[in-house]
């Protein structure tokens, strides 16, 4: 074997081991948002006729719905999981070099497919990062103003959460 398909295969089994870590670290990441998303609805429910006409509550519901889109159509951790499943073993690849035995990878489509859903989430939590900055900021004149600075509190606090 030469040096670069030695590379190769690190390259392959650094990408085995990446893929599954982020399988598990997107499942934490999205039994949080969970939470703080259940808490910004909570607020937003008291309060719709208070602040119906309010730009910052119209911000927060912005922000609601861009999180509740992110954890019901994407579902990143299962489709990594199911992905990893199909990849060979980090020690079969390692092992592979030496017994000359061919490695079975998924297909390409379903890697363009689970590259695109990467792609499509990253765009998501984009768009839910730049909503959060403008209902904070809304927060914030809520309070420079003092008019219901408490109210714009709990909407800043919820909105910290998920951001």
């Amino acid at each position: 074997m030469t040096t670069q398909d030695f590379s190769l295969l690190g390259a392959i089994t650094s990408a085995i081991r990446g893929l599954r870590h982020f399988g598990i670290r997107s499942r934490t990441l999205k039994s949080r948002l969970a939470v703080d998303v259940a808490t910004l609805n909570a607020f937003l429910y008291r309060n719709r006729n208070q602040f119906r006409n309010d730009k910052g509550h119209a911000s927060l519901s912005l922000v609601a719905k861009a999180a509740k889109r992110f954890l019901d159509e994407l579902n990143l951790d299962k489709l990594c999981s199911d992905f990893a499943s199909t990849l060979p073993l980090a020690i079969d690849v390692a092992n592979n070099g030496n017994d000359q035995k061919e490695l079975h990878l998924p297909s390409r489509q379903r890697c363009e497919f689970l590259l695109v859903k990467i792609h499509g989430s990253f765009l998501l939590v984009e768009k839910l990062c730049i909503y959060c900055a403008l209902s904070a900021d809304k927060q914030v004149m809520r309070v420079r103003l003092g008019h219901f600075w408490n109210m714009a509190m709990n909407g800043l606090a919820a909105v910290s959460g998920i951001w």
